[in-house]
């Protein structure tokens, strides 16, 4: 392997010992092994000691390990194959304060070929930088792979099932794949979007300054979420929200991509700058991000039948967040309530404004955006 982090995982069938001879040691190294049970969830090998004041610890079948070196090593594997089941128990933990880490697991691959696995993951980019969800139809885990799958609760396994000369059968499963890109194409951070009943897994990164995609849903993060078959065959547009945490001021790429998923309209759309980006046509879309922007920035706006298609537009220009009312759009801006009154006739010279929503009773509200001709209007709730 070339410099740089990876996960691992040893494909024996007993403990094994890092050592100088079978190349884990040489050069400037690194190694942890993930214990979310812990407050310190990263045990480092340099320093770690058991209850037994022995230094050090094992690499273990089934367990996943963080590792690094400065130079290009060889990592030897020496001893009798792994001979098991394929099935790793996982542990279910709240005791870290970060609730996405509860119940991860960094497990691995124990067979010496690739496998399946029975949850989805989350596995290591290509360039060492970030972790990338992925479905486990379909996503074959290589041998000496380690990956991080989510314990929901105590008493759960994962199973992994070693792949035929014919390789994995392809997820037959709907989804959207959204990814964010930065730099030289290495993919930061993605979430999925699958439609059917299937699980999800909680949004997480190995480090808390990584610029990071994630699915809100009923008040947590998810790298996937579930929406349910029946959403795609829904004749009125259905709304995804797609959060986004920019912790670096920098130029991003989002791509959007459906998989085995009949759509006659998908829109991503910039609730800051309100670009409605028809990603069937072209999946990428380039923004600027600071770390400052609010974190409800995407949704994905869809449908999945041909009625009321022709002619539709979204014209939504304005959400709520944090007691601000957001609008996106130049003109002047009216806010109308249930009885016809107009409250607030405001001009707008910017394309985005706020308002407080403090200034408002709650309730349901009719906002008008004229600019010359045109006018937008939506309805609004104010909570």
């Amino acid at each position: 392997m070339t410099n740089g982090w990876y996960l691992i995982a040893s494909p024996l069938d007993k403990a094994f010992v890092p050592s100088t001879e079978n190349g884990f040691l040489n050069n400037t190294y690194d190694l942890y092994r993930f214990n979310q049970s812990a407050e310190l969830e990263w045990e480092n090998w340099k320093s770690h000691v058991d209850n037994d004041d022995h230094y050090h610890f094992d690499l273990e079948p089934g367990k996943g390990y963080l590792y690094a070196n400065s130079g290009n090593v060889t990592l030897m594997f020496c001893g009798t194959p792994y001979s098991g089941n394929g099935t790793v128990n996982l542990e279910y933990s709240t005791v870290n304060q970060n609730e996405n880490m509860h119940g991860m697991n960094l497990i691995g691959n124990p067979f010496a070929t690739a496998a399946t696995i029975d949850k989805p993951f989350f596995r290591m980019n290509e360039g060492g930088t970030a972790l990338t969800a992925q479905v486990e139809a379909g996503n074959t885990v290589a041998a000496m792979e380690g990956v991080f799958v989510q314990a929901t609760q105590e008493g759960q396994t994962a199973l992994f099932t070693q792949v035929n000369n014919r390789g994995g059968e392809k997820s037959e499963v709907p989804m959207i794949n959204v990814n964010l890109i930065r730099n030289r194409g290495e993919v930061l951070s993605n979430a999925i979007v699958r439609f059917d009943n299937g699980e999800t897994l909680g949004a997480f990164s190995l480090r808390e300054d990584d610029s990071k995609l994630y699915i809100p849903q009923n008040g947590k993060d998810y790298a996937i979420a579930c929406v349910g078959r029946d959403s795609v065959h829904t004749v009125s547009t259905a709304e995804i929200p797609v959060n986004f945490k920019a912790m670096q001021n920098s130029e991003y790429t989002i791509t959007v991509n459906p998989e085995n998923l009949e759509m006659n309209y998908l829109h991503l759309i910039d609730n800051l700058t309100g670009a409605d980006l028809d990603v069937l046509a072209s999946p990428n879309y380039t923004f600027f991000a600071k770390s400052t922007d609010y974190t409800s920035r995407f949704k994905l706006v869809f449908m999945a039948n041909n009625a009321n298609l022709d002619g539709k537009k979204n014209d939504d220009f304005a959400f709520t967040i944090n007691g601000h009312l957001i609008v996106t759009g130049e003109g002047t801006l009216q806010i109308v309530d249930m009885m016809g009154r107009v409250l607030v006739s405001k001009q707008l010279s910017t394309t985005n404004s706020q308002l407080p929503t403090a200034d408002f009773r709650l309730g349901v509200y009719v906002l008008r955006l004229i600019n010359g001709e045109e006018v937008k209007t939506q309805k609004i709730v104010v909570k």
